[in-house]
């Protein structure tokens, strides 16, 4: 059975009883999603107007930048943005897990839920990165390149993945 509850709605007991959780939204939407911040290389800040979402990477490899900001093309409304999944062990219960969904825009956040729930798509990536989907569950964080436009997200790409 799934469960659905508002951030408000949650107190730290609620992740100390073992369940796994999927927290959707940046830290100013959710701020349950700071408890899992250090736990991912992938980490969502605010620019200096406090306005611009961009991800940070923790520990770029080698060819990686440092930082991945949305951008907008002027000549078009194509606009770049990024999304970030991340399975993560419950700090707070050995055997829980957490399913960290969000991005630099409601766009980019909405394209890291369909690519979650796109089985085939998801199976391959992590495959591609040789993670055993046969065995038990393991951590993992991928970072989406998305597209979008009027609103809607177009198309993403896997751009990293740890």
């Amino acid at each position: 059975p799934v469960s659905v509850s508002f951030a408000r709605e949650l107190s730290l007991r609620t992740f100390k009883g073992g369940d796994n959780f999927v927290v959707l939204g940046t830290a100013r939407a959710n701020p349950w999603a700071q408890l899992f911040e250090p736990q991912i290389n992938f980490v969502l800040e605010f620019g200096h107007n406090d306005k611009a979402l961009f991800f940070r990477t923790r520990a770029p490899k080698p060819g990686e930048p440092s930082i991945y900001a949305p951008s907008s093309d002027g000549a078009t409304t194509l606009r770049e943005s990024y999304g970030d999944v991340a399975f993560l062990p419950d700090v707070y219960q050995p055997g829980g897990h957490i399913l960290f969904v969000t991005g630099t825009s409601s766009q980019a956040t909405e394209a890291a839920g369909e690519f979650l729930t796109n089985v085939r798509r998801l199976r391959k990536e992590l495959s591609r990165t040789g993670l055993n989907l046969a065995g038990p569950p393991k951590p993992f964080e991928v970072l989406l390149r998305v597209r979008d436009t009027a609103g809607a997200p177009v198309r993403s790409e896997v751009i990293a993945v740890r």
